[in-house]
């Protein structure tokens, strides 16, 4: 199974010795020679020996040194090493063992002595490499040797199509229970062995482990895999096994398949897609073989999200239903069965947006950013304060929550210090939420805990509710932005300096793809062309003086599309025509937000894309994970999807959001639309949405590092 090694490297400049070991071993063996370490290097960085043969000094390069680097490489150091030497010190061949070296032969050498330790050095070495890269049992690849195989196939051919067919066989644990263990090993030998014989070069089986197999089809399509896969299962059914009681029976596989790069672009993406695939074919009644498709995706969290019961305004626990933060009476219940509390901290943080995003973007992306605003409070609070901290919610009406820090010790007495601690942890909060459309404020204080006077704690808490004081000034920087650029407008005049035109960054290779806009301003770095357009436009003038000012400041001979959002203050057909008229000759996608995709507005949108000419297409923006989004892609013809600012932002924080949208993504690739976000912000971000495959991404991070 060394397929990938060269044969035996000969470092020497010794013509007598390169022509005795060729005479003799040619045959059995591929020989290259060099004449320098230097060389040797080189050779070795493309193409592995299965044995090394050196002489220990070449003029001046030293050959223990050139072992004692081959030893520490993790490919090479278990590959034979024999010395030549002209030196018969016991030194030198202390040395050489101390090196790693397997042999060390003097002048003037005996070639039969020589082609001995060559044979016995190489069996030594294929046995022991056997064993490293196969499975005990079955004598196939084990999982780390199948990795680094697909590995070394897409590196050398990125381009080459590769299937992966995963295989579990079919009730193996009763076979087990039934049979005995040792008849499920002569069963899984049996299996190997039947695999053994359907493979070759570019059918390359491995074991995974228990009774899990996979293939890999080298430069083989999912559905010759299928066919091969199903002949190898013919095969298999047809084998009569007996167990140690003399008992007859027979045993299937169910398996499941993907491809690359159609199915999927990396090893970890393929196998969950055939596994997906798999446990379909386990579902459908055992013993057959699914190629992925996108509807077996209703196995994954995606569609595990989409069908679960979400609690409209309490979950199970009557918490509530977005943060899953008990009520501000749950939580002192709690901190009352503490019967230590002397003083309660307390802070009241109070949130309100900068727009409405419940009517512009829908309440799910409120959800999504209230569900990150109570992750970035937890964090902040267990940053600054060590000890017991109770998170709770009293309004959900704009959202106010209340964080308390009971202590057996009387907080009251040392108020000062107290309040400096409170304020560091809101500063805390208000500088991880910047890039998010929300305005804080906040108040804080000590409250004396009294168990016999319950009201008297409540009453404490609302007065604290009284002072509340603004913790930004984003809804300045946001209102003056906004007023200026509809002045600009209004009056006809340039508005470039006001905008960032980026493209959405093919991430893949850094191909400009589509262009989109965000304001300049870094501060507000939350606020896209959509909601700009939300709060200046207003009539068909204001739409037309925009559209003419905006494409003043982007080149003609531009090709990626211009994303233009739909603002629903204006009649559909005649946004349509007023954006299609302006814009001339510029691609354009109008972007048209999810939440107003009813069956009306869908009708109305497959009307109006029969007369649009050929530079314009249309796409789904603000798309949140819901089930309307599976009945919209398939009523339309739309040319993008572009996800949720709201859904990514701090994404890296939210494992089960991350499966949930790579669910989406993978559902929406089988039917050939592209899925773009925009506004990253942060690295973090910029690195899941590069490990989730979406290749298509813009914001202020992006334009930074690209």
């Amino acid at each position: 199974m060394n397929e990938e090694r060269s044969g035996i490297l000969l470092v020497t400049q010794d013509a007598e010795l390169i022509r005795n070991v060729e005479s003799s071993l040619n045959a059995e063996f591929s020989i290259s020679h060099i004449s320098s370490i230097t060389e040797a290097y080189a050779k070795i960085a493309f193409s592995l020996p299965i044995l090394i043969i050196c002489e220990t000094d070449l003029n001046g390069e030293n050959g223990f040194d050139f072992c004692a680097s081959i030893r520490k490489g993790v490919k090479t150091k278990l590959i034979p090493f024999i010395f030549i030497s002209s030196s018969s010190k016991i030194d030198d061949r202390i040395k050489a063992i101390q090196q790693g070296a397997d042999a060390y032969l003097v002048r003037p050498l005996n070639i039969h002595e020589l082609n001995a330790y060559i044979r016995s050095k190489i069996s030594q070495f294929n046995e022991f490499y056997e064993l490293s890269v196969t499975d005990e049992l079955t004598r196939l690849y084990n999982r780390r040797e199948f990795l680094k195989k697909f590995s070394t196939e897409i590196e050398m051919n990125p381009e080459k199509v590769i299937s992966l067919s995963i295989i579990d066989l079919d009730f193996f644990k009763q076979v087990n229970d039934v049979h005995g263990h040792q008849t499920g090993d002569l069963v899984l030998m049996e299996f190997a062995n039947i695999m053994k014989k359907h493979s070759g070069p570019d059918v390359i089986p491995t074991r995974f482990g228990g009774e899990e197999f996979v293939i890999l089809f080298l430069g083989i399509s999912s559905y010759e895999a299928k066919v091969r896969t199903d002949h190898i299962r013919e095969d298999f059914h047809a084998i009569k096994f007996h167990s140690t009681s003399n008992r007859t029976f027979h045993v299937s596989f169910s398996a499941g398949i993907s491809e690359y790069p159609t199915l999927g672009s990396n090893i970890s993406i393929l196998l969950s897609r055939a596994d997906q695939a798999l446990y379909s074919a386990k579902k459908d009644g055992r013993s057959r073989t699914y190629i992925f498709n996108p509807v077996m995706a209703r196995n994954d969290r995606f569609w595990e999200y989409l069908k679960k019961s979400k609690g409209f305004f309490l979950d199970k626990y009557h918490a509530d239903s977005v943060t899953k933060l008990p009520f501000l009476p749950a939580a002192l219940e709690l901190i009352s069965s503490d019967y230590l509390v002397s003083s309660i901290g307390c802070i009241v943080l109070k949130i309100k947006t900068l727009i409405d995003i419940k009517k512009h973007f829908g309440t799910t992306n409120y959800d999504y950013c209230i569900e990150n605003l109570k992750f970035i409070i937890t964090k902040s609070c267990e940053h600054h304060f060590a000890s017991d901290t109770y998170i709770s919610v009293s309004d959900i009406f704009d959202y106010e929550f209340i964080i308390l820090f009971p202590s057996i010790i009387d907080f009251s007495l040392n108020f000062e210090k107290c309040r400096a601690l409170y304020n560091d942890i809101v500063q805390d909060i208000a500088a991880k939420s910047e890039n998010y459309p929300l305005f804080l404020s906040y108040s804080s204080s000590v409250i004396y805990y009294d168990k016999n006077d319950p009201r008297k704690i409540l009453s404490d808490i609302s007065n604290i509710r009284q002072d509340i004081i603004p913790l930004d000034s984003k809804s300045e920087i946001f209102n003056s932005q906004i007023f200026s650029l509809y002045a600009k407008i209004c009056n006809n005049e340039d508005v470039s300096d006001f905008f960032r035109i980026d493209h959405f960054i093919h991430i893949k290779n850094n191909n400009s793809s589509f262009l989109t806009i965000n304001l300049y301003d870094s501060k507000c770095s939350f606020i896209s062309l959509s909601m700009l357009l939300i709060s200046v436009i207003k009539t068909e003038s204001d739409l037309a003086s925009f559209l003419s000012a905006l494409v003043k400041i982007i080149p003609q001979n531009e090709v990626a599309p211009l994303i233009i959002p739909y603002i629903d203050t204006i009649n559909f057909r005649v946004f349509c025509d007023i954006t299609s008229r302006i814009t001339g000759t510029l691609p354009i996608r109008i972007s048209i937000n999810e939440s107003l995709l009813d069956d009306a507005f869908i009708a109305v949108l497959n009307e109006v894309s029969m007369i649009m000419p050929e530079t314009v297409g249309f796409a789904i923006d603000n798309c949140y994970v819901g089930n309307n989004i599976l009945n919209i892609i398939t009523l339309a013809d739309f040319k993008l999807v572009i996800f949720s600012d709201f859904s990514i932002k701090d994404i890296h924080y939210f494992k089960e959001r991350i499966k949930i949208l790579n669910g989406l993504k993978v559902f929406l690739e089988q039917i050939d639309i592209p899925v773009c976000v925009r506004n990253i912000c942060t690295e973090e971000e910029f690195q899941i949405i590069s490990d989730l495959s979406i290749e298509y991404a813009a914001g202020p991070y992006i334009t930074k590092t690209c």
